[in-house]
């Protein structure tokens, strides 16, 4: 339901049955892990960019649409327009020419950065002893070549391939119809995903959010939703399959519906989670897959002088004081020297996004300063476009005017007026936002800023005698630090469910004679 869905695979079902993408729409075909879930579901099946629902489909087969996008800057300028094109290859023909070498040069590298990415799915399968010590993000950007991509500003690696900034060199202003990708297609790109600027993405997110226009995109039937959906299905029948106890199994994997409020870590009854007063019941291990700083959850512990009394838990890189606490130290003492730390990503607010869909509408040429047979499909704002217009992003989704609107703030009754004509009816509005809201990371230009937290954000084992077993608290959301997506979520689900299954026992590293190249 779309209260509980993330933005990246939120959507909505209007009365008529079109399904509309609340956040993404889209899925690279080069995400293994997303379309690995896809097909591991016979009932899901993908769809083209955008599709809206079988029962709506089937009334618009035939129907012409709009194609192509265009890079509005506001005002009635723009500075692209691919819809007079008839054919993709036309449309990849004037970008070429229209950006020339320096779109060349971003591709190259997007292309590089991918066959480094890939590497990520042998780190994950793999049972060397290395990939189980992935302790964050950044260990695993490390090991596939990318974290010096993911620490510089996407601005400073443009300059490093040769990208140009604002003027053109002087042999391309002397050719017609050239235009700067930095401000022009990469600014477009950035802020349609992301809602931030070419200035304050790192290299790495600024890539991922290039690598959708070099492959094959889909999304899924029905709403992306139902991928979420459908892994949880997918999990809880393996382990059923795998499980000797039937019993066992409905007693170990439960799926609660309730709005957690509050979890509280005991070495002794391990993690206890609530919902307003109710117990959800204790457990060993507690994965949180939601942004830390939105989830709106008090984490506690006991305190080791009052079992009644609690603690705010401390989370995070969490240290003993080895010059205060000595070898062979108790617990009492041990619980006395912890210190926690959590980098700036963990705690900054995600980028607010207002998605607004409408129906009926029709967009105002004249408004735009464009002819209705120009008019492109997707309109992608530049930043000087979403400062004028608030709104940097416009998709014609049905031939019968449902449209899809990202802004800044909650549109006006008159900005839906003069963009969309009287007859337009907004049909829902969804706001990623607020103090425990928000659609994506503020990346904040890379560096320090995309440090990352770490994946066990609480390990109770470290404060027993002996530093043994205890109750831990695991954070999937910690691969978002750098970069943001569907696959990235997944990705750190993976690696945590191999973290948590080699604590468990489950799963151990095996130690081998290498024989050739090393990972």
């Amino acid at each position: 339901r779309p209260p509980w869905q993330g933005s990246r695979v939120s959507s909505v079902t209007l009365s008529d049955g079109t399904v509309v993408e609340l956040g993404a729409s889209i899925i690279y075909d080069g995400n293994k892990l997303a379309v690995e879930m896809l097909q591991g579901d016979p009932v899901l099946s993908a769809g083209k960019p955008f599709h809206p629902g079988e029962q709506k489909a089937e009334s618009e087969e035939g129907k012409p649409t709009k194609d192509g996008f265009g890079i509005y800057n506001g005002d009635g300028n723009w500075l692209l327009n691919t819809a007079a094109f008839s054919s993709a290859l036309a449309r990849k023909l004037c970008l070429l020419w229209r950006y020339n070498i320096d779109l060349y040069r971003i591709s190259s590298a997007a292309s590089k950065a991918v066959e480094s990415f890939d590497l990520i799915y042998e780190l994950l399968d793999s049972d060397a002893p290395a990939t189980f010590a992935m302790e964050n993000a950044d260990a695993i950007w490390e090991a596939v070549g990318l974290r010096k991509l993911s620490l510089v500003s996407y601005d400073e690696f443009l300059d490093a391939i040769g990208v140009c900034r604002d003027e053109l060199p002087w042999w391309r202003s002397m050719l017609p119809f050239q235009g700067c990708i930095r401000s022009e297609l990469l600014s477009a790109v950035t802020i349609n995903t992301y809602n931030q600027e070419v200035t304050r993405m790192n290299g790495l997110s600024g890539l991922v959010s290039f690598v959708p226009t070099k492959g094959s995109l889909f999304s899924v039937e029905g709403g992306n939703y139902r991928l979420v959906q459908s892994a949880l299905n997918q999990a809880q029948t393996r382990r059923g399959q795998q499980c000797v106890d039937r019993s066992e199994h409905e007693q170990q994997v439960r799926h609660i519906a309730r709005e957690v409020t509050a979890m509280v870590g005991d070495l002794d009854t391990g993690m206890e989670i609530f919902s307003g007063e109710e117990s959800q019941g204790h457990y060993d291990l507690v994965i949180l897959a939601a942004p830390l700083q939105h989830c709106n959850i008090d984490f506690l512990i006991t305190s080791h002088l009052d079992g009644a009394v609690l603690q705010p838990m401390p989370l995070g890189v969490v240290t003993v004081n080895e010059e205060e606490g000595g070898e062979g130290e108790d617990e009492t003492s041990l619980r006395e020297h912890i210190s926690s730390m959590l980098p700036s990503s963990a705690e900054r607010s995600y980028m607010q996004v207002v998605t607004t869909v409408l129906s009926n509408a029709t967009l105002q040429a004249a408004y735009f300063n464009i002819s209705l047979a120009e008019i492109p499909r997707s309109i992608y704002f530049t930043e000087k476009g979403k400062e004028l217009e608030n709104v940097f992003t416009i998709t014609h989704l049905t031939s019968d005017g449902v449209f899809k609107v990202f802004s800044q703030t909650e549109l006006s009754a008159d900005d839906v007026l003069k963009m969309f004509g009287p007859s337009s009816k907004v049909e829902y509005i969804k706001v990623w936002g607020g103090p425990n809201g928000g659609a994506t990371p503020d990346f904040d230009g890379g560096g320090d800023a995309s440090a990352p937290a770490p994946f066990l954000l609480y390990d109770g084992g470290k404060l027993t005698e002996g530093h043994g077993f205890g109750p831990a608290f695991y954070y999937a959301n910690a691969m978002e630090s750098a970069v943001a997506a569907v696959e990235i979520s997944a990705i750190g689900a993976k690696t945590i469910a191999k973290l948590c299954a080699a604590r468990l026992e489950l799963i151990a590293p095996q130690q081998r004679a290498l024989g050739g190249d090393e990972l």
